[in-house]
Parts: structure tokens; C-alpha cells; sequence
């Protein structure tokens, strides 16, 4: 968990900072007094978390916190990064979270037990992120069914077939397996768009498993699986998309 503090108040800083640390000792803090300071550092690093004490300039009237900000949700790789937002200002009209979509706003003074709390969950949220890009890079998918997890290589997956009420997933080295309806979402989510295709409203298709398309019969037939699944128009539709997206590939 990389953690940036952006805090122009030297005990707020070391304050902000000593509960992050209280609450997870192996984040790796970075802490900033300045936007120019923070600026550098986010560009340099993969920041998970950004802390940023939100103040006014008395001579000014200027924010740097909410500067900082702007240039954090301006940027491609922090669009959605979690922020956490400290402040002695109001935020009457929840500019914190309407513009910028921040995690938390905390007025001081705040309850240190739940931001220490919020520190825990992110840093979790954060692990299990992590977790699911690498299962992304390595071709693996975690489903979570009843009390069990399946680690799952997606060239295993044959087909998806939908039902009302749960969905059924065939793979080549365990067989058919029950999936709720929840898992449907993320597993689709996780599969290469350009290989898997709608052939009716009930039958996902595994392109790379595919041994014969018939278009007399207007049916596929699967590797390693016993089983003619019908194309209807709209599979027509899609299976010609797919043929045209890897014509001009190859």
C-alpha cells in the first residue's frame, strides 16, 4: 500500500502520518509539505492512497490541498485513485465528493479510530485489486462459489450458459460448475471480449475451443465438450464480427 500525505501543517502531517503507520506499519508513506513536492512524487511513484489536509490561505484565499487534487483526477492513472480528504473547513455543499469523488472527508477534529479503520479497509480493497491485475496478467480468474474458491486458467473455459436463476460454466479440466449470479459479472469482466462469443441469449462461447462451425445447421460444435450450440441472428451478427476483427489482424 503506497500511501502520499500532502499537509502544509507540520503536526497535522506527522499526526496524519503516525495513524496510517498505527494502522498499517508495512504502507510505504510518502509525506509532502508542498503541491510541487506531491506533484513529483505521484508521477515518480504508484501511489494507492492520497491523504490531503484541505486549508485556505488567509492572504489568498487559495486552496493547495484542492489544487492538488484537480491535478490528481486530470490524470489518466489517478482518475479513480482513493482519496481521503482532511480539512478544519466545512464542506457545505460536499464539493469533496460530488466534484471529485473522494472516499472520505474528515472535519477536525475527527474520530481517529475509524480513520484508522478506513486505512485498514483500503489497504485491503487496495491488496485485493492488486490481486485480481496480476490473475488478469498471469490468465487466471478467482470464482468465489458457496465456501469454495476456484482458481480457473480462462483457456479452460469452454462456454457460459445462462439461466434465470444461476449460471453454469464449462471447463475442460473440472467439468461443469454452478456460478451465482453475482460471479457472472466479474468472470465476464476478466474474459478477452474478442473470444468469447454471444451465440443466443443463453450460450457464451469460447472462441479458442471452437472445433466446427456449421452454418447449414447454424450450430458450433465445442473441444473436449459434447455439445451443438444453436446460433440464432444475433449470434449470426456477432459471429461475423468476429471473423472480420480477426481477418484484419492476420
Amino acid at each position: 500500500m503506497r500511501i502520499l500525505v500532502l499537509e502544509v501543517f507540520t503536526r497535522r502531517n506527522d499526526m496524519i502520518s503516525g495513524l496510517i503507520m498505527g494502522s498499517e506499519n508495512s504502507a510505504e508513506l510518502y509525506q509532502c509539505a508542498t503541491v510541487e513536492e506531491a506533484v513529483r512524487l505521484m508521477l515518480s511513484h504508484e501511489i494507492d492512497l492520497f491523504v490531503i489536509g484541505l486549508h485556505s490561505d488567509k492572504r489568498t484565499g487559495d486552496m493547495d490541498g484542492l489544487r492538488f487534487l484537480r491535478c490528481i483526477r486530470k490524470t489518466e492513472r489517478y482518475f479513480d485513485a482513493y482519496v481521503i480528504v482532511v480539512s478544519d473547513l466545512i464542506d457545505k455543499e460536499l464539493i469533496a465528493y460530488k466534484d471529485y469523488h473522494c472516499y472520505k472527508f474528515y472535519e477536525y477534529p475527527f474520530d481517529r479510530d475509524e480513520f484508522k479503520e478506513d486505512i485498514r479497509e483500503l489497504t485491503l480493497k487496495c491488496g485485493l485489486g492488486d490481486m485480481r491485475e496480476r490473475e488478469r496478467r498471469n490468465g487466471y480468474i478467482h470464482l468465489a462459489i458457496e465456501d469454495s474458491f476456484y482458481k480457473v486458467r480462462k483457456d479452460n473455459i469452454l462456454m457460459i450458459e445462462v439461466h434465470s436463476k444461476y449460471d453454469v460454466v464449462y471447463l475442460k479440466d473440472i467439468g461443469e460448475i454452478s456460478l451465482p449470479k453475482r460471479e457472472l459479472k466479474k468472470l465476464i469482466g476478466h474474459l478477452d471480449n474478442s473470444e468469447m462469443l454471444y451465440c443466443n441469449r443463453s450460450n457464451i462461447v469460447n472462441m479458442q475451443n471452437v472445433e466446427r462451425i456449421d452454418r447449414k445447421k447454424k450450430t458450433i460444435t465445442l473441444v473436449e465438450c459434447d455439445k451443438e450450440i444453436s446460433i440464432t441472428e444475433l449470434g449470426r451478427k456477432n459471429l461475423r464480427k468476429y471473423m472480420e476483427y480477426w481477418c484484419l489482424k492476420s
